[in-house]
């Protein structure tokens, strides 16, 4: 059975992974957010996993698949689908910069 790992703002990462991999060891998981998040909390969301992401030692393929990453994706996704007055400006290495090197491919 695969399960469902919903991500929110006050959720520590390192329980997060701890969930997750106990999740994959009783048929898989995936990710999602809560449902509805404002701006803020996906602009923190991606403070809080950009910084876990930097720490992680892998690349490529692996990369990908980290949890990290795909929590990223994720909220990348779900700030390119807010209305273009609620975006971030161009500037910084936010969600929506060309440093960001995360997201769908």
């Amino acid at each position: 059975m695969i399960h469902t790992l919903t991500i929110t703002p006050d959720k520590d990462p390192n329980a997060v992974k701890k969930e997750a991999r106990k999740l994959a060891m009783t048929g898989g998981y995936e990710i999602e957010l809560l449902p509805d998040l404002p701006k803020d909390s996906l602009l923190t969301l991606y403070q809080i996993w950009s910084e876990e992401l930097k720490r992680e030692s892998f690349s490529g393929l692996r990369r990908k698949s980290c949890i990290s990453y795909r929590v990223l994706s994720l909220v990348k996704k779900e700030l390119n689908e807010l209305p273009t007055a609620d975006r971030l400006g161009s500037g910084g290495a936010g969600p929506h910069s060309e440093d960001f090197q995360c997201g769908a491919e």
